[in-house]
């Protein structure tokens, strides 16, 4: 099983950045991810220091390393990211009107021209296997857990629009490349691509009994729908047949009867992963009431698993993490709060690797 550590992230200033105060009132936000660069990008809520109302950190996972820049559009700015390539997110620029931005050097820069967008509904943003960027502005409609969606994909400086779907299932991130086509996206049921008119990639989902609601993941040619109940379920068929699955970090009780449930017990939830098509899982195992636990967890392609690390989540926690980031098989960062006083400042974190 992969080591643990803690770990210290310091966090030096933009070069346009005096160095701001970072308290334990300070608050991180996952705003976007570029997997390919291995970085992340956070809003950082705390103390406004040398006139500055809020700060960006990007945060380099792979080299555990921190940067802040002034959010000169906190307030204004709509939608984020998640892909491999530069983040993006978008602003207003009137009624029904939006400019896509993209992250060059040291701020933000405007990506193609403007978008004519619906203002009732909410935007995201990814990139399709290539890099290329994409668009998605998402309404909800009369019928519950059911979103239309519209999308736009970036082509010599203009967005295309690539149509719209009603579709089910939308996870956080909501749109991420498809893993199994280089020039597509996935939402929730719905697949947006440049070849094709939008289409659903699947034909079914399970069957929760009373109306739960989940979240649809896609890796590794399996299909699979985390549950708002933490039930996990699995299709290798495109939806046709699903299966409940019955893998958990621990032994099972029985052959026939399991003592822990889902959503009493224990806990799922998806990872924010640099690798596409990876399917690690957080399993916050409260079983034993006076000695929680978090386990970090991938599925793999086969359909097995790995418990790559188990950490304490109890009041002599060595971190209490804040956000759990997968940068490869068997390595993890997990972030904690600020180090209150500390100059530079810092960022306590706990490294998993091989």
């Amino acid at each position: 099983m992969p080591r643990t550590a803690l770990a210290l992230i310091t966090i030096l200033a933009g070069p346009s950045a005096a160095a701001p105060l970072c308290d334990a009132s300070t608050v991180l936000t996952l705003l976007s991810t570029d997997s390919r660069a291995g970085e992340f990008l956070f809003a950082m809520s705390g103390p406004a220091t040398a006139g500055v109302d809020g700060w960006l950190l990007r945060l380099d996972a792979i080299h555990a390393s921190a940067a802040l820049f002034p959010d000169a559009l906190r307030g204004s700015r709509v939608g984020a990211s998640h892909g491999p390539g530069p983040f993006m997110m978008a602003h207003p620029c009137g009624a029904g009107c939006l400019q896509p931005l993209a992250w060059e050097g040291d701020g933000w820069q405007p990506l193609g021209r403007t978008i004519e967008t619906p203002n009732d509904g909410s935007i995201h943003l990814t990139r399709d296997g290539s890099g290329s960027a994409w668009l998605t502005a998402h309404r909800a409609t009369e019928l519950p857990g059911v979103v239309e969606v519209q999308a736009w994909s970036l082509e010599d400086e203009s967005w295309t629009s690539q149509g719209s779907l009603r579709v089910q299932a939308v996870g956080i991130p909501a749109a991420l490349p498809d893993p199994d086509r280089e020039r597509a996206i996935l939402v929730g049921t719905g697949r947006f691509s440049i070849e094709e008119p939008p289409i659903y990639w699947l034909s079914s989902l399970p069957f929760l009994g009373e109306s739960v609601g989940g979240q649809l993941v896609r890796s590794s040619q399996t299909s699979l729908y985390l549950a708002h109940d933490a039930r996990l379920f699995h299709s290798s068929d495109g939806g046709t047949i699903w299966r409940s699955e019955r893998w958990t970090p621990w032994p099972s009780q029985s052959a026939s009867i399991e003592l822990w449930r889902a959503g009493r017990d224990y806990w799922l939830d998806r990872a924010v992963s640099l690798s596409l098509g990876s399917a690690p899982f957080l399993w916050f195992d409260d079983r034993i009431r006076d000695s929680p636990s978090l386990r970090l967890t991938r599925r793999l392609a086969d359909g097995s698993w790995l418990e790559e690390a188990r950490l304490e989540r109890g009041p002599c926690a060595s971190l209490s993490i804040e956000h759990a980031l997968d940068l490869a098989p068997g390595r993890w960062l997990l972030l904690g709060p600020c180090i209150e006083g500390r100059t530079p400042p810092s960022l306590t974190a706990i490294e998993v690797r091989e």
